[in-house]
């Protein structure tokens, strides 16, 4: 998944930086402030809930935009989402819906 959405961002004119998981996809939210931070739910490490929290609570965070794909989603867990100031994507998610 996470090659196909570089491919069509990337297709887009935008420029993507990957993380292999949670840990490091909030390590890199800290080092480069990106305009967007797109989080799958089930990420190696860290769920992306909790990376969501890890990266609202750094400084200068609370305002990027963070978007979570996921193929399965509890109403409590959309919840924590929202309250986190995050929105949902229901996989598979089209290039349309991506963009």
């Amino acid at each position: 998944m996470r090659e196909v959405t570089r491919i069509h961002l990337e297709g887009a004119g935008y420029t993507v930086e990957l993380a292999t998981g949670g840990v490091e996809g909030v390590d890199k939210v800290e080092a480069l402030r990106p305009d967007l931070v797109i989080l799958d739910f089930a990420m190696p490490g860290v769920s992306g809930c909790d990376a969501l929290r890890q990266i609202r609570a750094q400084p200068g965070s609370v305002a990027i935009p963070v978007i979570m794909l996921t193929a399965w989603s509890s109403v409590d867990d959309r919840k924590v989402v929202e309250a986190l100031g995050g929105s949902w994507l229901e996989k598979p998610v089209s290039v349309e819906a991506l963009l």
